[in-house]
């Protein structure tokens, strides 16, 4: 609202160029000053001193019959003269400013109440972030402490293992004919435990993964003399076990990595398809773990897994499933910032490189989503800390997450970090465009669930291996296969990896 100045501007006072104010057309007090100024009537700035009062004057002529009686009046302190024959003008204007205070609302209080809502609206709001922050930072706090007491854990039994396994080495070079309590046969007659004797020259534990026998039936038996073959069984409890090559020793490993662990030389660097590329130290640790702090090994064991399960001769045995490398979560998340600020999403541009990967991947296997693959399968890194298994379901629209650790966080502080995905898959599956079922796929977000009945990775660093064998599992059975895999075996099933990623770069090793 424009001011329209009732009172001369005074030269060299600051703060008087803009006086605007919101509308206030309706207030009493601004259609008094408009009709006394189409009266015709004067301002001056005597009227207005004390504020509320000048607000409240009646500007209209003095009254003419005066009362002339005489008024008993106290002293002005601050040694002022006493005005005498008469009233001066400040006390005819407090005399008249007092008729119709009463009658004349305050214009301020409407503000006040208005600025005292903002206020505690803020404070209010203000309390309940504060709250929530410092219930995360606790809770983050708790979780550190857990992981910390975990590891401090881990590593103590650890030493008292190494311990044991050296005062056991140490009694057998003295030639002490003691046994070993813990390798006695069982009464069955029956070889329930295997010992890892191949560790000393390899990086990898001999304690994660060790394969559980099943009794003393014929059964066992045959699968322990089968030979090593990777992708066609999934552990699991109550499933079926991978097959597992036991030597005269006892020892679970296979000849083929015992092979490996000879053949490997830290001069060696193993290029896979994406230009991705692993030196011998990370080959060689892949049987034990797959560090989170380093996706390049995840994804070279995708590469080399998804080729085994997805390419085969026989187009009717492969499952209407694929595999992608976390690189593609990466390539998502770095655009998910200015796909938000996109009006219409479905002029979105994603990133060249991510299109040109999806579409040379049609054309080196022959096969497109939603025409010939239902299910997405990719690895997810948490913080670089741990591994999940995410699955994109095309046909329902949704996306899973296997998650082995389940306890670290809720599923309402998982879901923030899969946002992204679930908003910009629908649209990238239209910008990619490769059959008519793509380019009319919904464009609404993806629905979340997440799967904790699966099983629980006793240390994180089976999370890796664990994630891609839910994968693996669901590719072959389904949901029920997801269910049944477990950490007995794991370690077996993870030195077959490690073979089939020198295996991919070099050729077979010859046993």
């Amino acid at each position: 609202v424009d001011v329209l100045s009732i009172i001369p501007e005074p030269e060299g006072v600051a703060g008087l160029e803009d006086c605007s104010w919101p509308d206030e057309v309706r207030d009493p007090g601004v259609e008094v000053i408009m009709g006394k100024i189409q009266e015709g009537c004067e301002f001056n700035r005597g009227m207005f001193v004390g504020g509320l009062r000048g607000a409240v004057l009646p500007v209209e002529p003095p009254p003419r019959v005066v009362n002339k009686g005489k008024r008993k009046l106290r002293s002005k302190q601050g040694g002022e003269p006493l005005v005498r024959g008469g009233s001066s003008r400040v006390k005819k204007m407090k005399v008249r400013s007092g008729k119709g205070r009463h009658a004349q609302p305050d214009p301020n209080t409407s503000l006040l109440g208005a600025l005292k809502y903002e206020i505690d609206a803020g404070l209010k709001e203000a309390r309940g972030d504060v709250y929530a922050h410092v219930c995360v930072d606790l809770k983050e706090m708790e979780l550190r402490l857990a992981r910390n007491m975990k590891q401090s854990i881990f590593s103590v039994v650890a030493e008292a293992l190494s311990a044991r396994d050296l005062l056991k080495n140490v009694v057998d070079g003295v030639g002490v004919g003691n046994l070993d309590p813990y390798n006695q046969p069982p009464a069955n007659g029956a070889s329930t435990s295997f010992n890892h004797a191949n560790g000393a020259s390899s990086p990898v534990n001999p304690d994660n993964g060790a394969v559980n026998a099943v009794g003393g039936s014929s059964s066992a038996s045959k699968a322990s003399n089968q030979s090593g073959a990777s992708g066609g069984s999934i552990d699991g409890e109550g499933g079926t076990v991978s097959e597992v090559v036991v030597d005269s020793d006892g020892c679970p490993s296979s000849e083929k990595f015992k092979k490996l662990l000879e053949l490997l030389e830290p001069r060696f660097d193993f290029e896979y398809d994406g230009g991705l590329v692993l030196k011998e130290t990370e080959l060689r640790l892949v049987a034990s773990s797959i560090p989170p702090e380093n996706p390049q090994v995840m994804d070279a064991c995708v590469t080399v897994m998804r080729e085994s399960i997805f390419i085969n001769t026989d187009p009717a045995s492969v499952p209407r499933a694929d595999m992608l490398t976390s690189q593609f979560h990466g390539s998502l998340a770095v655009m998910y910032s200015k796909f938000k600020k996109v009006r219409r999403k479905e002029s979105f541009d994603f990133d060249a490189d991510l299109l040109s990967s999806i579409t040379s991947r049609f054309n080196s296997t022959g096969r497109q989503w939603l025409v010939n693959i239902d299910y997405l399968y990719s690895p997810f890194n948490i913080d670089k800390n741990r591994w999940i298994a995410v699955m994109v379901d095309m046909p329902s629209h949704s996306l899973t997450v296997f998650d082995s650790t389940a306890n670290v966080r809720r599923c309402s502080r998982l879901k923030p970090e899969l946002e992204f995905l679930c908003e910009m898959f629908p649209y990238l599956v239209r910008k990619v465009g490769a059959n008519d079922v793509m380019l009319n796929y919904p464009l609404t977000p993806l629905s979340f669930t997440r799967h904790t009945r699966v099983t629980q990775a006793s240390d994180r660093a089976n999370t890796g291996m664990l994630s891609l064998l839910f994968m693996e599992a669901h590719a072959v059975g389904g949901f029920e296969k997801v269910c049944q895999v477990s950490e007995s075996g794991i370690r077996h099933r993870a030195e077959q990896l490690a073979v089939q990623l020198y295996e991919h770069c070099c050729g077979d090793i010859e046993v």
